[in-house]
């Protein structure tokens, strides 16, 4: 049960029992403020090129901007479709829909064009943004505006077509009362901003319809299962059009002065976090899997198999004495003990990865043990689209290695019952 509260003393008005605001577009706006000149996201020009920043200021400006674009267009209150691979100009169009200038309608990466058309339809979406790859079908669609978005820098748009970079300096165009009266709006937190297709397990798409508080909340409820702050880093790697990607992978890293790095791809994804040193990272089980596979196969290639099981057999050693000594509840300590015994298994995704929060699907225990085994922690979460979406997770500070499979107690602004409930 979510709790929403005004507050005519805050300059957020809608705030969650904390004070914080539960707005999507606030909760950027007070980073804005807070982390103003430290990098929002790691974007490249080219799949080989360097990662360059865009500061949190920067990004809450190009939010303005294009929001307003899209508001000086009609489009408020209309349903706006974004399909592509995660990148720059997806984020900052999902965002200024939140902000009000449309109701953000996500498509996947993997739908058929019949599928495409038939949501774009379904949705009555009068407005799409897409990357290169999906030219030849959206140019065959009957929407009524059309934006190509670039997933790198270097890439040249087609001539005649209406792009995401000039729709973005249109909006700088615009009168400065125009875009500060965006920056400003007073949008409903309880009204839909999201209309997203899931088929859960039953089949066939159904619209889920999201609000800007129920991200909102969620956003503030992950601080129980991670410990990210300032300056930590991520690579989104996971499908932005998944609510787990966009609110756990995005808008909570944003609330907490993270930086998000656009992958390149999942088979990029250890080069990529090598690239930027990331230190947390949103996996789904698979992944959380072939992380662990990944160790023991390289000491397998390399011959140091006894070598990793002694190293382990001494952390473990090492967390018993730690546990005696502190208890379970803080083991940034004995993290930082696995880092230097764990260098060499550690090296592969970065060197400085503290922690991994996995959903989505069910994992197997042991894949959570194994990482936790050398100085990884892994907290593991239960959601659905409809709930914004997480229900539950289990505690950054908790013993996830004891407890290796449980998704956890109830988020702190959720309830959980079991209906029509019987003897089992």
């Amino acid at each position: 049960m979510n709790k929403t509260n005004y507050d005519e003393n805050s300059k957020y008005g809608y705030v969650n029992d904390q004070g914080l605001p539960v707005r999507v577009h606030d909760i950027v706006a007070r980073s804005a403020e807070l982390y103003g000149d430290m990098p929002a996201y790691l974007v490249k020009g080219e799949r080989e090129g360097a990662y360059e920043p865009i500061t949190y200021r920067e990004f809450y400006d190009d939010i303005n901007y294009l929001g307003a674009a899209l508001t000086d267009l009609g489009l408020n209150g209309k349903r706006i479709a974004i399909i592509g691979e995660n990148c720059y100009h997806w984020i900052v169009t999902y965002i200024a829909c939140a902000a009000g200038a449309g109701v953000a309608v996500p498509l996947g990466t993997e739908l058929s064009p019949a599928e495409i058309g038939n949501l774009l339809s379904a949705s009555e979406a009068e407005a799409i943004f897409y990357t290169a790859r999906y030219d030849e079908i959206i140019e065959g669609l009957e929407v009524r505006l059309k934006f190509r978005m670039n997933r790198y820098g270097s890439e040249e748009n087609p001539a005649g077509v209406d792009t995401w970079r000039g729709l973005l300096d249109a909006g700088k165009r615009l009168p400065e009362p125009q875009i500060e009266g965006f920056c400003t709006r007073e949008v409903d937190p309880f009204a839909m901003f999201l209309l997203m297709f899931t088929s859960g397990t039953t089949g066939k798409p159904k619209g889920a319809m999201i609000n800007s508080q129920h991200i909102g909340h969620n956003a503030w409820d992950m601080e129980q299962a991670h410990n990210v702050r300032p300056g930590d880093i991520t690579v989104s790697i996971l499908p932005i059009y998944h609510i787990f990607e966009a609110v756990m992978g995005q808008m909570f890293m944003l609330a907490h002065g993270a930086t998000i790095a656009f992958g390149d791809g999942i088979k990029y994804l250890r080069h990529n976090m090598r690239e930027v040193g990331a230190t947390v990272q949103l996996l789904v089980p698979l992944l959380v899997e072939s992380f662990y596979k990944t160790v023991w196969r390289n000491a397998k290639r390399d011959g140091t198999e006894d070598e990793l099981n002694r190293k382990i057999e001494q952390y473990q050693s090492q967390r018993k004495e730690h546990e005696k000594n502190y208890g379970k509840d803080d083991d940034s300590k004995l993290r930082a003990y696995a880092r230097g015994l764990f260098k060499d298994e550690q090296a592969e995704f970065g060197g400085k990865l503290d922690c991994i929060f996995t959903g989505a699907a069910a994992i197997d225990a042991r894949f959570i043990r194994g990482l936790q085994d050398i100085g990884i922690k892994i907290t593991q979460g239960y959601g659905m689209t409809e709930s914004g979406p997480l229900v539950s997770t289990t505690p950054y500070f908790s013993d996830t290695y004891g407890r290796a499979g449980s998704v956890g107690p109830s988020t702190p602004s959720g309830e959980l019952a079991i209906s029509e409930p019987d003897d089992d």
